[in-house]
């Protein structure tokens, strides 16, 4: 194919944005009770973090979280969200409803996320595939990233719609932790090799929430 027989590259732009953020604010003082560590002061000087939000309820003197009771959303966005699939429902719900655009416009739906529900199969993206009601012929896929991955998706969700592969896309990024809160396994020393300091995971509790 000659270079004026090829496809011009089409212009794209960002039609909706979405988010969700839980709404119970977890402190330095209350993660670090529930993880310790590091106090709260040496959190905030460190890490500059005042606050995380979390969707499941802290029990800072049991060091876990507990899920919202009743807790899950139906297919029309009504009910408590409890999973970092009714997470990612809600924050793009809210962005096809600023784009104006009906779910089953969307061409493809990714999903990063390094937290998912279910290991198996695309899980989060297919559960949202179903809910929102997208075309058969759209696919969904999980990309196994944290909040760095997205960016990369995003462009190359742009370079997709450039080349005229679609039209319309999706990307979400997820991260859900407060289900992950556990004393005994993040204040657990474990060895990288022989010989070396052994290490422990509180950091991730006081960095990450949902």
């Amino acid at each position: 194919m000659s270079s004026q027989q090829q496809r011009e590259p089409v212009n794209v732009r960002v039609t909706g944005v979405g988010a969700f953020v839980p709404d119970q604010a977890v402190s330095n003082e209350a993660i670090a009770r529930a993880i310790p560590g590091w106090s709260a002061e040496r959190i905030g000087e460190k890490l500059f973090i005042e606050e995380r939000r979390f969707l499941w309820e802290l029990d800072a003197d049991a060091g876990r979280t507990l899920p919202p009771e009743g807790g899950g959303l139906a297919p029309d966005g009504s009910g408590v969200p409890a999973s970092n699939t009714d997470m990612c429902h809600l924050a793009l719900r809210r962005a096809l409803d600023m784009a104006g655009t009906d779910a089953a416009e969307l061409d493809a739906l990714f999903v990063v996320t390094c937290t998912p529900d279910r290991l198996n199969f695309n899980h989060d993206a297919m559960e949202l595939h179903r809910r929102l009601g997208l075309r058969t012929d759209a696919f969904a896929f999980v990309v196994d990233d944290g909040c760095g991955g997205t960016p990369y998706v995003m462009d190359m969700a742009y370079r997709m719609i450039r080349n005229g592969a679609f039209r319309r896309v999706a990307v979400v990024g997820s991260a859900f932790t407060s289900p992950l809160v556990n004393r005994d396994v993040y204040t657990q020393e474990v060895a990288p090799a022989p010989g070396r300091k052994p290490l422990n995971a509180y950091l991730s509790m006081y960095v990450f929430g949902d």
